[in-house]
């Protein structure tokens, strides 16, 4: 018994864009009854769209069907070439050539008016604008888009977005970082320009830490896969595919400023989006790494005032901390003095 294939499978035989699969099955359909060709005759139709033709056109497209019911009888085998569909029929057989013709005829109308019919549907072009949310430094701040899809926010970041997104896809841009809980939708791909590197999903979770004054983009997934790569440059696709990576559950991946891969791992990345739960987690950070996420945190100027102290490296979690209580436990763990006057902390050494 021959599986009914859906409109969807139909409009993309019309069009070849089905797999060879989808076509021998849709064929194979197409020859148990006459019905079924009228089914994509209606098709057809409806996304030819009579009505957007010219009178000239419609003239041209019945004497183009008159021509093709001709091949029918001429003998051997006949090849019709459309704007994106080939058919192929021998006019010897008497279990296929029949609907054949009718199909060849369909390619004349898709050629002749889809392209009109798309048009006339499209909504108008017009620039997409871009809302910008901004996060100040010693704050969190959580976001819902259009999609239903939610941002976390890190102190110290920017995320540009749309108030609608389009038809087709789903396109932010993060300065800073933010985890995003991306609802699924395989038809429109989630897509975050966050220094030179683009991460696509479908539906997932996952976050990116890209501050302007760190020298890396790291992309971490909590949920699901995500795809990374370098920005695309105009005068070197290829590259740009050269230099993706895909990642799932528990892995990251770090990218330089420029969009240059430099590594991935895989571990529990529990403290790497500890942030978005009120903890300000340093794992193996050194001084100078710290100096910076104190800045964010707490907004804060931190300065390390020697520069041989900036390498030593520390490792410590806070929940809901205040900032006194932070940097004692540097200043002891660490073996080096500070100072916190006006908002201004300096890191130095003991005396």
């Amino acid at each position: 018994m021959n599986v009914f294939p859906t409109q969807t499978e139909l409009i993309h035989y019309l069009l070849g864009t089905c797999t060879t699969k989808q076509q021998h099955k849709i064929e194979d359909w197409l020859d148990g009854d006459p019905a079924h060709v009228a089914r994509l005759q209606q098709i057809a139709t409806e996304l030819g769209n009579d009505a957007l033709l010219t009178e000239t056109g419609k003239q041209e497209v019945r004497s183009e069907m008159l021509r093709l019911i001709d091949l029918q009888e001429e003998p051997g085998r006949a090849k019709l070439e459309g704007n994106r569909k080939k058919f192929a029929y021998d006019s010897g057989s008497a279990s296929n050539g029949w609907w054949l013709k009718v199909a060849a005829m369909l390619v004349v109308i898709i050629t002749a008016s889809v392209i009109g019919f798309y048009n006339h549907n499209a909504p108008p072009s017009e620039e997409i604008t871009l809302q910008q949310y901004n996060v100040p430094d010693g704050k969190r701040a959580t976001l819902q888009l259009a999609d239903g899809s939610t941002v976390h926010l890190n102190g110290g970041s920017t995320l540009y977005y749309p108030e609608q997104f389009t038809q087709h896809k789903r396109e932010v841009r993060l300065q800073g970082e933010a985890f995003f809980s991306v609802t699924s939708n395989k038809e429109r791909p989630f897509i975050v320009h966050a220094g030179n590197t683009v991460t696509k999903v479908l539906g997932t979770s996952f976050n990116i830490r890209a501050y302007g004054d760190e020298k890396k983009v790291r992309v971490a997934v909590a949920e699901g896969k995500v795809r990374v790569a370098s920005a695309p440059k105009e005068t070197n696709m290829k590259q740009h595919s050269l230099r993706a990576t895909h990642i799932t559950r528990n892995q990251w991946a770090r990218y330089s400023v420029s969009g240059q891969f430099m590594d991935r791992g895989s571990g529990n990345i529990s403290e790497l989006i500890a942030w978005k739960e009120g903890r300000l987690v340093f794992f193996d950070n050194s001084l100078a790494q710290i100096a910076r996420r104190l800045e964010h945190w707490y907004d804060v100027d931190v300065t390390v005032a020697d520069s041989a102290l900036a390498s030593r490296r520390l490792s410590a979690s806070f929940e809901q901390a205040p900032l006194p209580e932070v940097l004692k436990v540097i200043s002891l763990a660490l073996d080096i003095n500070y100072s916190n006057k006006s908002r201004k902390v300096i890191f130095h050494k003991n005396l």
